[in-house]
């Protein structure tokens, strides 16, 4: 469409109204287009739906679209589908693990209760940390009083600074054996 330059002097109008169409043009063309390619984005984002609820079922994501960017968030969703798989099984495999754990810390705790020794466990500062039924029998302390207590609080006075340098010796070459072997041992 050409417009001879000498009637652009004589008729203004006319050149407005071919512009305008053009650009009216353009935008109906434009329009059109953003219809057609927002349709096709709609329907590829409703396939979507269907592939993420099946992750979240535990389920393949499968699906493929022409849209590269939707077969982008459809590899994303199959990731983390198997990222929350993999999760879940070292959920589950820690809520075992703590299961079994908690078992053996009970069978534990009943076997130190059964004893009919005397038993009490300390921690590396002297805390005590378990006692059986026979310690509150033979100190005659609770269990919730003696729990978080110095274990020199069972000992004379006259005996509590070499129990101190006893259990500080021993934390520095921990072995087994019966305390006091060879020593006569009392309490208070």
């Amino acid at each position: 469409l050409g417009v001879p330059i000498v009637d652009l002097y004589r008729k203004p109008n006319s050149v407005l109204l071919y512009g305008g169409a053009g650009v009216f043009g353009v935008l109906v063309i434009g329009l059109m287009l953003a219809t057609y390619e927002a349709k096709r984005l709609a329907r590829a984002v409703q396939g979507l739906i269907p592939e993420a609820l099946a992750s979240g079922r535990g389920e393949a994501a499968v699906a493929k679209s022409d849209v590269k960017e939707i077969d982008d968030v459809l590899i994303a969703i199959g990731r983390s589908r198997r990222l929350l798989q993999e999760r879940t099984l070292e959920r589950d495999r820690a809520e075992t693990t703590i299961a079994a754990r908690s078992l053996a810390d009970e069978m534990f705790r009943l076997a130190v209760e059964a004893c009919p020794n005397g038993m009490l466990m300390i921690d590396i500062l002297g805390k005590i940390s378990m006692v059986n039924s026979e310690i509150e029998r033979l100190f005659g302390y609770g269990r919730e009083e003696l729990i978080g207590q110095s274990v020199d609080v069972l000992l004379p006075e006259r005996s509590r600074v070499k129990h101190a340098t006893y259990r500080q010796t021993f934390a520095l070459q921990p072995d087994p054996h019966q305390m006091g072997s060879g020593r006569e041992l009392s309490g208070r």
